[in-house]
């Protein structure tokens, strides 16, 4: 049976997931500012995603640099196609960082804390 924390974790992740995926697509007026400056909004949020894919999969380090990285790449890439959002490369490079920033500092953590996956 699985742990809360882990339950919990993957609803956090998913729900991050589709939220970003949400503001991604509405027009950019109607997209929530949720802290000020655009890279460091970016940072929180992909940086948050990471953590949470991480804590939630514990044992699929690998795929979820690379299935978070292409995910980063396809909102990126949907932007392109949506009349008031514009893609930037700038900002792929700082949520791949920020996503990846966040998996790996988790892995960290959890080995420093000697936690068994879960």
């Amino acid at each position: 049976m699985p742990n809360v924390i882990n339950v919990l974790a993957k609803w956090a992740a998913w729900g991050i997931l589709l939220g970003l995926l949400f503001v991604t697509v509405v027009p950019a007026g109607a997209r929530p500012i949720v802290v000020r400056g655009h890279y460091a909004e970016h940072i929180l949020a992909f940086g948050a995603l990471g953590v949470a894919f991480a804590i939630a999969y514990r044992q699929q380090t690998m795929a979820l640099l690379i299935g978070l990285t292409c995910f980063c790449f396809a909102i990126e890439i949907t932007q392109l196609f949506l009349p008031t959002r514009h893609a930037r490369w700038q900002d792929l490079v700082v949520d791949v960082l920020a996503v990846c920033a966040g998996i790996l500092l988790t892995r960290a953590l959890q080995r420093t804390l000697k936690l068994r996956p879960g």
